[in-house]
């Protein structure tokens, strides 16, 4: 089964370390997609066919890290790189997935997608500092962070908009000093877009199945494909003996991770 290509759409990975096994999954299975890797150095092995975009083409890794003072430089300077690959895109849209991730072309990408338990209350009340007419205190309440997410540019453009108006200050700066008034508070790039979607532009929500940690599985990406929407390896993870036994009892069941 391929993925339905989208007119005047991209589908963008993000990836520190990029996997052959995760682009050729793409390739196959998204044909007819603009497919783009944004990495730190292009690899060696990549097909011609993909576009490739350095970090440093889209935010320069050292300024940013000498220049950051909201924590986890690192952290947040990948989920700016997602708004940044679409701001400076060809494309109306794009769909970013984490470059550990691999989504099935069944997911309702349109929609935005939730894991459908509760977000936690420090990337809610995130949302709600940053743009407080658009997030009444509150309103948010399901996960977005899925791994991936369609964007639409101008969509984009408008959400960093309001947050520069409502803040006086450039949408990055905003960010930062929110982090850095209220150190309890975490932004995630999901979250934020997702809710600014759903509420500003009335996007519909949509149920989906994820499963993070497939690095402790041993089982085809086609399989797993059919039971979830999004599966992701993530090694970088504690990974002991009873996180696998935890982790392969509940992909037995079909049950979420993550």
């Amino acid at each position: 089964m391929n993925a339905d290509s989208p007119v005047d759409s991209s589908l963008i990975l993000i990836a520190r370390t990029p996997s052959p096994l995760i682009l050729a999954y793409f390739l196959n299975v998204f044909q007819g997609w603009k497919i783009v890797l944004v990495s730190p150095i292009r690899p060696r092995w990549l097909p011609g066919e993909v576009t490739f975009h350095a970090d440093d083409d889209l935010i320069l890794r050292s300024l940013f890290i000498s220049n950051w003072k909201g924590g986890r430089a690192g952290w947040y300077y990948q989920q700016f790189l997602k708004y940044e690959a679409v701001l400076k895109s060809s494309w109306a849209s794009s769909l970013i997935v984490d470059g550990d991730s691999v989504i099935s072309p069944r997911i309702p990408y349109r929609s935005v997608c939730t894991t459908g338990q509760a977000i936690q209350r420090y990337y809610n009340s995130f949302c709600e500092k940053c743009l407080p007419d658009i997030f009444p205190r509150g309103r948010v309440k399901k996960s977005m962070i899925t791994n991936q997410m369609y964007f639409v540019k101008n969509e984009l453009q408008e959400m960093l908009g309001a947050i520069e108006r409502q803040h006086g200050d450039s949408w990055m700066s905003a960010i930062e000093r929110i982090l850095l008034n209220y150190t309890d508070l975490s932004f995630s790039e999901y979250q934020l877009y997702g809710g600014y979607r759903l509420h500003a532009r009335k996007a519909s929500l949509q149920k989906i199945k994820v499963f993070r940690r497939m690095d402790c599985i041993d089982k085809p990406i086609t399989d797993a494909l059919r039971k979830y929407h999004v599966i992701s390896f993530e090694p970088q993870h504690k990974t002991g003996f009873l996180r696998k036994i935890r982790a392969t009892g509940l992909y037995s069941l079909g049950m979420d991770l993550g």
